[in-house]
């Protein structure tokens, strides 16, 4: 079997930092907010994807403990009773052990001491094991890409409802696709359901104009933000063109759409990205840490940018000054 790396992986998961950025990047533009709290949820998911097997063993070992401690205490040798073929322990030992867990108990566990110990992180685990945890890793890419690309569409069409003034107007130079503007046009139906107001829903309007379900191609994710946010805009950009996302989409698509076996897209893909596994989609915790803790980063860069965007280019609101009563007036 190879090496998983459990290390590399479980390091990942103390992730407050990365949760302490998704709370400090609270858009100032109130449009932006349920697009930033829907991303956290989704992040939720992919992590706590990894939080599971460690949960497993923990509460494995804290079971076996707690049993054995109440087995002693009631005078039977811990776990004599499974060497006869009994399923179930000795009578009281079960409710004694559910409050040892429960910490009902004069001797209920330490669940800190208990779980110092990391076998997980270690590699110290039974092999037949070793499976699950290679398609977890796998579910993680699958969640990460939905994650992100949910954060792509969501976050398009959120800026363009609260900026519809220069952003739905897609003057990109990619957005033009060339002389033919017909592409661009918004069906009738689509007014009339929102009874002709449409001051607030463009983002809604011109989102199926683009495939916010692939990075690159003429209506593709970066072809999407170039066109609307054609001016002042690196910050977005660079967010956006992070490697980590490339290589987290490749890896998904191999695993969804190849069972995991590379394909000549994916191979031209790992010769320019470094962090990809350049022989087969082999997985493990260095592979996840290198391409995942980046992608999720950078997710948050773009929303704070998409955000500090649109403040800088909405007009400040200023109190105008009242004039002096002329009655106080020399």
């Amino acid at each position: 079997m190879r090496d998983l790396k459990l290390g590399a992986w479980i390091a990942m998961f103390p992730t407050n930092e990365l949760f302490l950025k998704v709370y400090r990047a609270h858009p100032r533009i109130p449009e932006l907010v349920p697009v930033l709290f829907t991303y956290n949820s989704n992040c939720n998911q992919v992590m706590n994807a990894g939080h599971f097997p460690r949960a497993i063993f923990n509460a494995g070992r804290l079971f076996q403990v707690a049993e054995s401690m109440a087995c002693q205490q009631l005078g039977h040798a811990p776990f004599a009773f499974a060497k006869v073929g009994c399923l179930e322990p000795p009578a009281g030992v079960v409710e004694l052990r559910d409050r040892i867990m429960d910490g009902k108990s004069p001797t209920a566990l330490d669940l800190a001491v208990l779980t110092e110990t990391d076998d997980l992180s270690r590699g110290r685990v039974p092999r037949d094991f070793l499976t699950e945890i290679e398609w977890l890793m796998s579910m993680q890419v699958v969640g990460a890409w939905t994650a992100f690309e949910t954060l792509f569409g969501d976050l398009w069409e959120a800026a363009l409802n609260a900026h519809p003034n220069g952003l739905s107007d897609l003057k990109g130079e990619k957005g033009k696709q060339g002389k033919d503007d017909s592409w661009r046009l918004i069906r009738v139906s689509m007014l009339q359901k929102f009874k002709y107001d449409v001051s607030k829903v463009m983002g809604t309007l011109l989102k199926d104009k683009f495939d916010f379900t692939s990075l690159h191609g003429d209506r593709g994710i970066r072809n999407a933000y170039q066109s609307a946010f054609w001016e002042h805009a690196d910050s977005i950009h660079k967010a956006l063109d992070d490697p980590s996302f490339k290589a987290i989409a490749s890896m998904r698509n191999v695993i969804v759409h190849r069972a995991g076996i590379c394909d000549d897209e994916y191979k031209r893909s790992a010769k320019r990205l470094p962090t990809l596994p350049q022989l087969e989609v082999d997985l493990d915790g260095e592979v996840l840490a290198n391409n995942l803790t980046p992608a999720l980063k950078c997710a948050i860069e773009l929303i704070q940018a998409v955000d500090t965007w649109i403040v800088n280019k909405t007009p400040k609101k200023t109190t105008p000054i009242e004039e002096p009563d002329a009655r106080y007036m020399d």
